[in-house]
């Protein structure tokens, strides 16, 4: 009798912090694709709105495998610091490199709109009429995100009001992901799950479900008044961050993002989401700025977001150039997994899986050994600073084990 193949399912995520609405998502993403295995891609130390995470990538990591997760592998570092464009694309291209994912699974505001928008989007990016209306939008002075808005509005016929609803973080990423999936020829289903509780930005609970599902944006808004006072984590996760001793705010890394502004001035344009328009306004504000905040709030404009502002700051530090996109993942870090976890048939994969650093980092060569270098390089400026900041035993990337659960 031919042995079944497993069903494997896929999650792009960053888990700052993990809550009961990821562990919500996985326990749910499980049961629709009948899957035997959970396959988490998550950002290491930064996050796609380009700031650090609150916690480092390895009790996150413990946070997810302890919330259902098998597997956690880390999205490169030129993903997770990109727009969500290329936030999506490097997740699905991380899922599709292992050569068994049959779905992936997101969380959204609007599952019955994913499609629409997704076409839609396809069409103001990658269709000639598209792009030059919007090129037409930024010449009016809107921001990307506020000209991809009026697209969608001019296209669908929606309201006002509810091309803003639409256009939410979960679904954002969600008519990216499957973008990604056409580009990339993949046969991966899509998903969406129905996000349940507080809204991606929402801080304070204003209905009942939102106690039990509370945004990661309310609850490190929790944190400034200590551990004791975080609720809607699951208590193993909320335990693993107490034991870190830890949380970290983006205005920490600050020294080290004015110096690499200054010491690269000249090739600032380079760099991934620099414009020179934006490169101009960085010259300029470096000279002056007193703090994180008094500098990125100088920076930013009518059409460049904050979010940009950001993202560009760290592209700028971990040099994370303008390049064509990847369309294979030249190697994909294991971060942990469940001792019970459903083997992976990686049969189909050529993409190596790196666990072990100092064992395994000799596998890659050339530009892809230089790729995983600004990883680890990435890494290092995060523990660098949280040993800094709270005087703990710096972490040492080579020495990190991977994370075992179960």
């Amino acid at each position: 009798m031919e042995k079944r193949k497993a069903k494997i399912t896929g999650i792009i995520s960053e888990y700052n912090p993990f809550h009961e609405g990821h562990r919500y998502q996985i326990r749910k993403a499980g049961e629709i694709t009948g899957a035997d295995a959970v396959v988490v891609v998550m950002n290491g130390d930064f996050v796609q709105r380009g700031e650090c995470a609150v916690v480092d990538k390895y009790v996150r990591t413990k946070m997810a495998l302890l919330g259902g997760a098998d597997y956690v592998f880390e999205l490169p570092v030129r993903y997770g610091i990109s727009s969500a464009s290329d936030f999506a694309y490097g997740g699905i291209l991380a899922l599709e490199s292992l050569g068994c994912v049959d779905a992936v699974c997101f969380g959204c505001e609007a599952p019955e709109d994913i499609d629409i928008m997704a076409d839609i989007f396809w069409r103001c990016q990658r269709e000639e009429e598209g792009i030059m209306q919007m090129k037409g939008y930024a010449a009016q002075g809107l921001s990307y995100p506020a000209a991809r808005q009026r697209f969608l509005q001019e296209k669908t016929g929606w309201s006002e009001e509810k091309c803003r609803e639409r256009m939410q973080p979960g679904n954002i990423l969600g008519a990216e992901y499957r973008q990604a999936i056409r580009l990339l020829g993949s046969s991966m289903r899509c998903e969406p799950i129905l996000r349940e509780g507080m809204g991606y930005h929402q801080v304070t609970p204003e209905k009942e479900n939102d106690w039990k599902y509370m945004s990661a944006t309310a609850i490190r808004a929790q944190l400034e008044n200590g551990f004791e006072q975080v609720k809607g984590m699951p208590e193993e996760a909320l335990k693993a961050w107490k034991e870190a001793g830890y949380s970290m705010r983006t205005e920490d890394f600050w020294p080290v993002l004015a110096l690499a502004l200054r010491l690269r001035k000249e090739k600032l344009v380079s760099y991934k989401d620099v414009s020179e328009d934006l490169a101009a306004v960085f010259s300029r504000e470096i000279l002056q700025a007193a703090d994180y905040e008094s500098f990125i709030h100088a920076c930013k404009t009518k059409n460049i977001t904050m979010a940009r502002v950001k993202r560009a700051m760290l592209q700028i530090l971990f040099e994370v150039k303008k390049e064509e996109r990847e369309t294979r993942m030249p190697y994909l870090r294991l971060l942990g997994r469940r001792k019970d976890a459903c083997p992976l048939p990686l049969g189909n994969s050529e993409t190596p899986v790196v666990g072990r650093l100092a064992k395994e980092e000799g596998r890659l060569s050339g530009s892809d050994r230089e790729k995983l270098a600004q990883d680890i390089f990435a890494a290092d400026i995060y523990h660098m600073t949280v040993a800094q900041k709270t005087g703990l035993p710096q972490k040492n990337e080579y020495k990190q084990p991977m994370v075992i659960v179960g």
